[in-house]
C-alpha cells in the first residue's frame, strides 16, 4: 500500500492582509471578523449609533411642523370663505335703518300722504342712502360740464351746442358710480359736438369734430 497523502496546510490571512484586499477589518461590533480558527463571523450590533437619537428628534419635529402647517393651511381656507360670505355684512346692516324709515314712511295713513309732506321725508331718507354709500367709499362720477372720459362715462348720444366746447358732457340720463378707484357703473351722458360736427347714437366712442375742407363721405 503507498503512503497516505499529506493534507495540504491551507495558511490563514491576517486581518491585515484580509483588509489590503478589501476584506473586512477584524472585529469591529456589526462588521465581519475571522475567529481563530480562520471562520468569518458576523457580530450584531447591540447599540445605537450615536446619530440614531438626532435623527429620530429632527424627524419628529418635521412631522409636527407638517401638521401644525396642515391645520394652518385648513384654518385660513375656513377663514377665508367666511370672510368671502360675509364679505357685505357691515354694508347690509346699515341698510337696516334705511329700510326701517321706508317702513314707516309706507305705514304713515293715508291723509298724511300729501306731497308736501312725503317729499322731506323721502329727500331725507335719500340723504341718509347717499350718506351711507358714501362710508362704503361708493360716490357718484361727475358727468354734467366734464370732458367724455370714457373710462368714467357712457356717450349714447352726440349733440351740436354752441354754449359747451366739443366732447364735453351736457346732459346726464343716467348717474354713474366709483367705489374708491373702480367704477361700479358708468354715467351714461349726452356729449356735444362743434356746429359742423356728425351725430352719432348708441355709441361709446364720441367722434371728434370735423375739420374745415373736410368733404362728406
Amino acid at each position: 500500500m503507498g503512503k497516505p497523502k499529506k493534507e495540504k496546510e491551507i495558511a490563514i490571512p491576517t486581518s491585515e492582509e484580509i483588509e489590503s484586499f478589501g476584506g473586512s477589518p477584524v472585529s469591529e461590533t456589526g462588521k465581519k471578523s475571522v475567529d481563530g480558527k480562520g471562520t468569518a463571523t458576523s457580530e450584531i450590533p447591540t447599540e445605537a449609533k450615536p446619530g440614531d437619537a438626532e435623527v429620530v428628534d429632527w424627524k419628529d419635529k418635521f412631522l409636527r411642523a407638517k401638521a401644525d402647517f396642515s391645520n394652518y393651511q385648513q384654518r385660513a381656507t375656513r377663514e377665508m370663505q367666511e370672510a368671502i360670505r360675509y364679505a357685505n355684512f357691515g354694508f347690509a346692516r346699515t341698510l337696516l335703518d334705511l329700510i326701517d324709515d321706508f317702513e314707516r314712511l309706507l305705514q304713515t295713513p293715508a291723509p298724511l300722504k300729501s306731497s308736501e309732506g312725503m317729499i322731506p321725508a323721502v329727500r331725507l331718507m335719500y340723504d341718509k342712502l347717499q350718506k351711507i354709500l358714501k362710508d362704503y367709499g361708493v360716490t357718484p362720477i361727475e358727468a354734467i360740464g366734464q370732458p367724455f372720459d370714457p373710462t368714467g362715462h357712457e356717450a349714447i348720444l352726440e349733440q351740436p351746442s354752441a354754449d359747451h366746447p366739443p366732447r364735453t358732457v351736457i346732459q346726464e340720463v343716467h348717474k354713474g358710480y366709483r367705489m374708491h378707484d373702480r367704477v361700479l357703473r358708468p354715467a351714461r351722458v349726452i356729449v356735444s359736438l362743434s356746429a359742423g360736427g356728425k351725430r352719432q347714437s348708441g355709441g361709446a366712442d364720441v367722434s371728434s369734430t370735423k375739420e374745415d375742407g373736410d368733404a362728406d363721405v
